[in-house]
């Protein structure tokens, strides 16, 4: 029987706004999802992150992506044939920010920075305060994954 601690992601960004660099943070639980990606699977499930009450209406970029995650791979270890193949969706946009160092069969916590001006991420962001998180498979239907929410 295995035991799991409770899983929170997070997700940090470092944007430019119109006056200076700006922080905008959101926390919630994982979707609890598992199984085969088919191309994706949501991180964040119902509660998307939420940057209301902070100024995401005034960023002109986004300059850097932190996530902090943990889930189980089901079927490779690090280094294996999911290494590049898992990315960061936001809102349904492929980030780029490559989710890899996960490995076989354990729950591991990862910190994950990256850098995308993606403007339809921004876009989405400014247009609801809001972003779903998901892994996007870059070759689906090989990659089993568990984001327990415990």
């Amino acid at each position: 029987m295995r035991n799991v601690v409770c899983m929170v992601c997070a997700l940090l960004l470092i944007a430019t706004s119109a006056h200076a660099s700006t922080i905008l943070s959101s926390t919630v639980m994982q979707s609890d999802l598992d199984g085969i990606i088919n191309p994706s699977i949501n991180i964040t499930g119902a509660a998307p992150w939420d940057f209301t009450g902070q100024d995401y209406h005034l960023l002109a970029s986004i300059d850097e992506i932190t996530i902090v995650l943990t889930f189980l791979d089901g079927d490779t270890d690090v280094g294996g044939y999911d290494e590049n193949q898992l990315v960061l969706g936001l809102d349904g946009h492929n980030t780029g920010l490559l989710l890899n160092g996960f490995t076989n069969d354990l729950y591991v916590t990862q910190l994950i920075i990256g850098v995308n001006g993606s403007p339809e991420v921004l876009a989405d962001l400014q247009a609801d305060g809001q972003l779903v998180g998901s892994i996007i498979d870059l070759s689906p239907n090989d990659n089993y994954i568990n984001l327990n929410a415990y």
